[in-house]
């Protein structure tokens, strides 16, 4: 489960960079033989404002791996790496 919280992270584009950021961990998947399995919901609230919660199915061998992809990939598609912009939990 990842959650990003694009005003937090200084992104204009939600929808651009939630297709980004599938599309960086789909094709990361791919080399090891495994196709991105995702449900997504973007929210925007008063209080957070916008948001995606992404929950998604990672082979436990490949976990440690795609924890640590997740860095490079906020960069990839401009987004702060700060406290509060993003959760990611197994």
């Amino acid at each position: 489960m990842l959650t990003v919280h694009f005003d937090a992270a200084g992104i204009s584009d939600p929808v651009k960079a939630t297709g980004q950021l599938l599309k960086l961990m789909g094709d990361w998947l791919r080399c090891y033989n495994t196709a991105i399995t995702a449900v997504w919901v973007r929210e925007a609230g008063s209080v957070k404002g916008e948001h995606v919660h992404i929950l998604l199915s990672i082979p436990p061998p490949i976990l440690r791996s795609f924890t640590r992809m997740q860095r490079g990939w906020f960069r990839k598609i401009g987004a702060a790496w700060k406290l509060g912009v993003y959760k990611s939990r197994p």
